[in-house]
């Protein structure tokens, strides 16, 4: 949190409208016009309670599998995933590709160009509210501040999920269930003006990279010797 927070301060936001453009490319036009001329308020409405509650719950739910899963291999290779995931994802892709968000565009670039969509979500929204709480707070410290909007860790962690799931159960509704939840998250953090399409696409792009790293990481001999083992003891093992 404190690495997010400090992100705009190391890089300025500039890659927003490269990511405006190229949503816009890929899509033909906007993709939040795309949902927002699919679904009404209601649909808004339980997008935006579901971005938040149940999302956490099932961030919370995946962490506590990875920690005490029975499979100690999985367990090991899904954390390091996770830690990964933050800290590569959330932070230092963060930095190199540093951007705001659709919502933010105007504040940080002084361009309307998602002056419509900001419009078009009802004010007493949990993510409107959180928005400006953001930006009220903007680099000032604190537990949940920061703005960042690329790659988008919502879409990366439920990736990861997908690829813990197909690790554990293969085929299986399990991971229907888990694609499914992800199509949502994908669609919710555009339509509430969170992510560009594009911070969803990079994360799909980079968390089987962190995937098969933190497969091949717990895989390694020298740290397999560890297993086991107390901690000091472990890591005397490693170092020689």
């Amino acid at each position: 949190m404190t690495l997010k927070i400090a992100i705009p301060h190391h890089v300025a936001f500039y890659a927003d409208p490269y990511f405006a453009k190229a949503d816009a490319a890929l899509f033909g036009i906007d993709p939040w016009k795309i949902t927002h001329g699919l679904l009404d308020e209601g649909a808004t409405r339980l997008l935006d309670r579901f971005y938040v509650l149940p999302c956490a719950a099932v961030t919370f739910a995946m962490t506590v599998w990875a920690c005490y899963s029975s499979d100690r291999a999985f367990s090991r290779r899904a954390v390091l995933a996770i830690c990964l995931c933050w800290i590569l994802l959330g932070n230092w892709a963060a930095l190199l590709l540093s951007s705001a968000g659709p919502v933010y565009y105007e504040h940080f670039y002084g361009v309307p160009r998602f002056r419509e969509l900001v419009a078009a979500l009802p004010p007493d929204l949990i993510a409107v509210r959180t928005q400006a709480y953001l930006l009220e707070n903007f680099g000032e410290p604190g537990f949940g501040k920061g703005i960042s909007a690329m790659p988008s860790m919502h879409n990366a962690l439920y990736l990861l999920l997908i690829w813990m799931i197909h690790d554990r159960f293969g085929n299986s509704w399990q991971l229907w269930l888990a694609i499914l939840f992800e199509a949502v998250v994908f669609v919710a953090s555009i339509h509430l003006g969170w992510h560009y399409a594009f911070d969803g696409i990079v994360a799909a792009l980079l968390v089987p990279a962190v995937w098969f790293a933190a497969k091949w990481v717990e895989r390694l001999p020298e740290l397999r010797l560890g297993v086991g083992m107390p901690t000091k003891v472990a890591f005397q093992k490693v170092l020689h």
